[in-house]
């Protein structure tokens, strides 16, 4: 709707080849999500043991924070040369989609999390930080948009609002899941800047 708006339609196009590039990001977090949901929605309703389910929620989050850099780092690089190659008529998205794909990467993060938040019945947590997060997205792209309506800058403002969203469920989720505070922290802390050791 920014693009529509203050931008043009050939500016449109490049943002969407970004988009393309977050869904595909998206995609195997989403797969793990839909997986463990079944899972944790048993453990919240008592049929199930509940560390378990935490447990596995947290190895799951733990080794998709570690290894989904990597396939990420290495799209980004070759994203130049491919899409020169293939789709040269978009080269100006490049910069777009490496914004959007490091943005859905940081979204990604809050993937879990959120089925957590979702499958615990944590509704108002849920709501509050996700009007928020749209709330803070909106201002942000048609802000960002009115006065520049370039896809690298529009994407550089949608990826300040995926992160934003991903740091209100990662910390509403951690609050969900541990009694005190250094787990708390920790867990955060993890999410985001995962050490590259053994999975705990």
């Amino acid at each position: 709707m920014a693009f529509v708006h203050f931008g043009h339609a050939a500016a449109l196009g490049h943002y969407s080849l970004g988009l393309m590039a977050a869904g595909l990001v998206l995609y195997v977090p989403e797969a793990v999500g839909f997986v463990l949901f079944p899972q944790l929605a048993a453990a919240a309703q008592g049929a199930r043991d509940a560390a378990g389910a935490r447990d596995e929620l947290v190895r799951a989050h733990r080794v998709m924070g570690v290894l989904l850099p990597v396939p990420v780092a290495l799209a980004m690089v070759w994203a130049g040369p491919v899409v020169h190659a293939l789709l040269p008529a978009f080269a100006e998205g490049i910069p777009a989609l490496r914004l959007l794909a490091f943005g859905a990467m940081l979204f990604s993060v809050s993937t879990l999390p959120g089925y957590f938040l979702l499958a615990g019945g944590f509704n108002r947590h849920l709501l509050a930080v996700g009007a928020a997060a749209v709330l803070l997205n909106g201002l942000l792209v048609f802000g960002v948009a009115a006065r520049d309506p370039r896809p690298s800058s529009v994407a550089a403002a949608a990826l300040a609002g995926y992160a934003a969203f991903s740091i209100g469920l990662v910390v509403s989720a951690a609050f969900a899941l541990f009694p005190g505070t250094p787990e708390r922290a920790a867990f955060t802390l993890r999410s985001f800047a995962p050490r590259s050791g053994p999975v705990d």
